[in-house]
């Protein structure tokens, strides 16, 4: 199920201030010229969006649409109720999810995704996984026959996972 925006009203004032946020910073050009300084790639605005992943409900998916033969640039800053240091421990274990995966297609150029994620050692399709911590900056540069996706949040989660997610295109001669 895909992720929703919050109904209460303090929710819907966290929406708010990411999408804000969203606004006057994702979408700046000084953000992108950051962007392209530290990654040393010319790079295009192509999509962002703010998400909250509540506990038990929401999640995305790998999917073959999201194969491309450009390369993207991944920016996602995240926020979780990390501020004991059980919570953090227990949203860095993994165990109750929130975090994101980076997968390559498999040797068919078809997306190696399953109804549930599981490391498999063997296949060897787990490129990168990025526990959430809160008000951290993930840039990856995901090359092509790459997919993306947000782990299930459980119920036991301590909290809601929110973030603020951009996709940024590559220009084909600066591509690695």
């Amino acid at each position: 199920k895909p992720p929703a925006r919050a109904s209460s009203s303090a929710s819907d004032a966290v929406g708010d201030l990411l999408s804000s946020i969203q606004k006057s910073l994702f979408e700046s050009e000084a953000f992108i010229h950051y962007l392209q300084v530290v990654t040393g790639c010319r790079i295009q605005p192509h999509s962002s969006e703010v998400r909250r992943f509540r506990p038990g409900l929401d999640y995305t998916v790998a999917h073959h649409g999201q194969l491309s033969k450009e390369s993207w640039l991944s920016s996602t800053l995240t926020f979780v109720d990390d501020t004991s240091k059980s919570k953090a421990e227990l949203w860095q274990s993994e165990e109750v999810g929130g975090f994101d995966c980076f997968l390559s297609a498999d040797k068919d150029g078809e997306a190696a995704t399953a109804e549930v994620y599981r490391p498999n050692k063997e296949e060897d399709n787990d490129l990168l996984s990025i526990c959430a911590i809160t008000n951290t900056l993930n840039l990856v540069l995901r090359g092509p026959a790459r997919m993306h996706f947000t782990k299930y949040v459980s119920a036991s989660a301590p909290g809601s996972r929110w973030d603020i997610r951009a996709e940024y295109q590559v220009a084909p001669e600066s591509d690695a």
